[in-house]
């Protein structure tokens, strides 16, 4: 008989869905741009994206920027944060294009960054009667990646 694994949330702050028009930029040190990517989910601890790349090019960064538009645009610029985990989403990568996605924990916030993020999650996160059921494979990649 095969032993189920127990999942447990180990997350401290719960994980919002976006509608899709938000975009994070990724950055180095030096404040070179790496990558776009458009935001699956976001919470005060960090945010998950998913984005196309010829190859992971999230490595290296150390900050990253939050743009988005409804009424009028909202910027978050220079977050501190750490690459969790990127992976290939090989179901819906094609030749050279790699479509990846990536796991993001936010760095020391100050209150006016924490402040902007739940502004933001106000305004771009989805409310949980509209957020609909993942695929069998979908859940097995997230839980696999995080």
């Amino acid at each position: 008989m095969e032993k189920k694994k127990s999942f447990s949330e180990m997350r401290k702050y719960r994980r919002h869905r976006t509608n899709g028009s938000a975009l994070v930029a990724f950055f180095t040190p030096t404040h070179e741009f790496l990558s776009l990517g458009q935001i699956l989910d976001i919470s005060l601890g960090g945010l998950a994206i998913r984005y196309i790349a010829l190859d992971e090019q999230t490595k290296g960064s150390t900050h990253l920027e939050i743009f988005g538009a409804v009424d009028s645009n909202v910027h978050i610029g220079k977050l501190p944060c750490k690459v969790m985990y990127d992976i290939e989403l090989t179901s819906e990568s094609s030749g050279m294009l790699k479509v990846r996605r990536c796991g993001v924990k936010f760095g020391d916030l100050s209150k006016g960054q924490v402040a902007e993020i739940k502004s933001f999650i106000e305004i771009f996160g989805l409310p949980e009667d509209k957020l609909g059921i993942m695929s069998p494979t979908q859940a097995r990649q997230v839980a696999s990646a995080s």
